[in-house]
């Protein structure tokens, strides 16, 4: 089952904002650096420019990678940056969070991987998995927040697969 993270947050405003304010920056800096260097100037305009589209294709990774319950494992992507691959037997617990760890996340979390105003999950492990993030970077976490916009459904579909997991029989 596939499960969306951007629908129920705040984070295409929070891009389109982004990206508003980069072009009105990028154009007062073009105007700006232009007295004294035009070369400067577009260099500077070029930078805005990436940062515009680095803004727009994080957004649309956002929407183009949902989460994932799949039989064996369970795929959490947050964009391009950070994605992990969790085995069903390293799940402990799947659950939506108190009100109070939601408030306080830095304390029920190893690593949340949030989007503004949306709701999330937590995924607690036996033991820790890896999260990998952009440039190579790498997190062990034994307690995964999520963002993900239904989140009793994602949680149900998780302890249905352990479920089934638990069920079947050894090999």
């Amino acid at each position: 089952m596939e499960f969306t993270s951007h629908r129920r947050s705040s984070y295409g405003a929070v891009a389109v904002a982004l990206g508003l304010a980069t072009l009105a920056e990028v154009a007062a800096v073009h105007l700006l650096l232009s007295r004294w260097s035009v070369t400067a100037a577009w260099v500077a305009t070029v930078a805005g420019l990436a940062s515009l589209t680095w803004i727009m294709r994080d957004y649309r990774s956002v929407r183009g990678t949902p989460h994932r319950v799949l039989a064996d494992q369970v795929e959490i992507r947050r964009g391009l940056l950070w994605r992990a691959d969790i085995p069903m037997e390293k799940i402990r617990a799947v659950r939506v969070p108190t009100s109070s760890e939601r408030s306080d996340a830095s304390g029920a979390v190893d690593l949340l991987l949030w989007l503004p105003a949306a709701p999330w999950v937590l995924l607690e492990m036996d033991a820790p998995i890896t999260v990998r993030g952009l440039a190579g970077i790498k997190r062990q976490v034994r307690r995964l927040g999520v963002s993900v916009d239904d989140p009793p459904g994602f949680a149900a579909a998780v302890t249905e697969a352990l479920k089934q997991i638990e069920a079947a029989p050894p090999t």
